[in-house]
C-alpha cells in the first residue's frame, strides 16, 4: 500500500481511486469510473476566477449535506472552521497539480452533527492545464473516544512524470 495513504481509514477506496482516474482530459471519463465509486464521487470544473462549481456530486455527499450540490462553487460552500484548509487543498491540487488527500472533523448543519471527512482529489489536465477537479469523499460517524484521537490529515502525492 503506498505510503502516502498511511493513516487513512479510506485507504483500501483512495487506492481503488486514484487505481482509475485518468489524469488527463484524454485518460479521463466520469462515465468509466466503477460504479461503486458514484456514490462518493465529486467532479469539479475549475474556472479562470477562482471558482470551482460542483458539476457532479455523488448520492452520499447529497444525503450528508442535506442538498443538491450541483452548481454550487465550492468555495462559497463550505464555511465553519475547517473550510479554509479544506479550499486550500483544492488550491493546492490546482496551482501544483498534485493529488490530495485530507482528514477533516466537519461539522454539517443540516444535519447538526460533526463527522470525520476523508477526501481524496485528482488535477484532470488539459492542455497542461489544470481544467477539473475529481475526488471522493467518505463520512465517519465514529464513537467519541476514537472520533478525538482521530487527528486531521493531509498527503500530497505529485501526478504521474509522463501526465499532461
Amino acid at each position: 500500500m503506498p505510503d502516502w495513504l498511511d493513516g487513512f481509514l479510506s485507504e483500501p477506496q483512495f487506492e481503488h481511486f486514484f487505481a482509475h482516474v485518468g489524469f488527463t482530459s484524454v485518460d479521463f471519463d466520469v462515465l468509466k469510473l466503477p460504479g461503486e465509486m458514484w456514490p462518493n464521487l465529486f467532479l469539479l470544473h475549475v474556472q479562470g476566477d477562482g471558482s470551482l462549481p460542483i458539476a457532479v456530486a455523488g448520492d452520499n455527499l447529497t444525503a450528508s449535506f442535506s442538498r443538491d450540490l450541483k452548481g454550487a462553487d465550492l468555495t462559497a460552500f463550505l464555511h465553519g472552521p475547517a473550510s479554509d484548509d479544506v479550499v486550500d487543498a483544492f488550491r493546492r491540487c490546482v496551482a501544483e497539480r498534485v493529488c490530495v488527500c485530507l482528514r477533516k472533523h466537519v461539522h454539517l448543519h443540516g444535519k447538526g452533527i460533526t463527522r470525520v471527512v476523508e477526501g481524496a482529489m485528482a488535477p484532470i489536465l488539459h492542455a497542461g492545464q489544470v481544467r477539473k477537479i475529481v475526488g471522493c469523499l467518505y463520512f465517519y460517524d465514529l464513537d467519541q473516544e476514537t472520533f478525538c484521537g482521530l487527528p486531521d490529515l493531509a498527503s500530497v502525492k505529485p501526478l504521474p512524470e509522463n501526465t499532461g
